[in-house]
């Protein structure tokens, strides 16, 4: 039964009716009404609704005469012409069905299917920013859970040599940035930049320089990903023995992972100067 207190407001612009059937399927009868009856009844309901909402008022269906003048001079005679369609009592049997009433407002209805488009489109693109700052921050946590370790395998400086020596700088190079008048240099675009190159392993080379200027390396951004990517996996390999060793099982890990089906480019832009502390 279609009813005023059975509508819910879910969300913005999203209307939904409960308790759909429910009377029909709990009370039977011996004489119940056709399927096309039933139809017509709900959109009799339906233009009580109407009314109620556009004079604000449940008595509203109490007195039709009324209310269609009320909606006749604050609302569209859109508005108007379809209470009076539904609350018209049916010529030669013929019941209305939803198909009339879409008749009725069917050039409305192609405005609100253009908002729902727009707000689809919306979403869309909200939801790709989400995959796109969902990807960088695993790349960090990859990065984070790397550099600096303090020991694996009883090997204190595990973070300092090998491919982990590289990440290390290209740490530096992206957020120890600092201007050639020795005050720190925050640009978030070479930030994303760089770790979109480094998530998308392109061919492209960067300059890596520690902090002391002593060491200077120039690697592509594909290495640097496999370097990511074997630290990474050793780290997991140590975790998975502890977990054998004392029975934990992790569960964890698998949200790091780098998704397969997700494709990645990154953008190009040409690299300004800069200096590593």
């Amino acid at each position: 039964m279609i009813d005023v207190a059975k509508i819910l407001i879910t969300e913005k612009n999203r209307v939904r009716l409960n308790g759909v059937g429910v009377t029909q399927a709990l009370q039977v009868r011996p004489h119940q009404k056709t399927l096309r009856q039933l139809q017509y009844d709900d959109l009799f309901n339906l233009s009580k609704i109407i009314m109620s909402l556009c004079c604000q008022s449940t008595n509203a269906p109490n007195i039709p005469a009324k209310s269609l003048a009320y909606i006749s001079s604050h609302f569209s005679a859109d508005v108007k012409n379809l209470v009076a369609f539904l609350l018209a009592k049916p010529k030669y049997m013929k019941l209305p069905t939803i198909y009339n009433v879409a008749t009725i407002i069917s050039h409305r209805l192609l405005h609100e299917m253009q908002n729902c488009y727009l707000h689809m489109d919306y979403m869309e693109s909200e939801l790709s920013k989400e995959i796109h700052n969902g990807r960088l921050f695993r790349l960090m946590i990859k990065l984070g859970l790397i550099n600096d370790r303090p020991e694996l395998n009883n090997n204190p400086r595990w973070s300092e040599t090998g491919d982990r020596y590289l990440l290390k700088l290209f740490r530096d190079f992206i957020f120890h940035q600092i201007s050639d008048d020795g005050k720190p240099r925050i640009d978030f675009g070479h930030i994303v930049q760089s770790l979109n190159k480094l998530d998308a392993g392109t061919s492209e080379k960067t300059l890596l320089a520690s902090s002391n200027q002593d060491s200077l390396l120039i690697v592509r951004y594909s290495d640097l990903k496999r370097c990511v990517e074997d630290a990474f996996s050793e780290l997991l390999s140590q975790q998975s023995l502890d977990s054998d060793e004392y029975g934990i099982a992790s569960v964890s890990s698998h949200l790091l992972s780098t998704p397969k089906n997700v494709k990645r480019k990154a953008t190009s832009r040409t690299p300004l100067p800069h200096k590593n502390r």
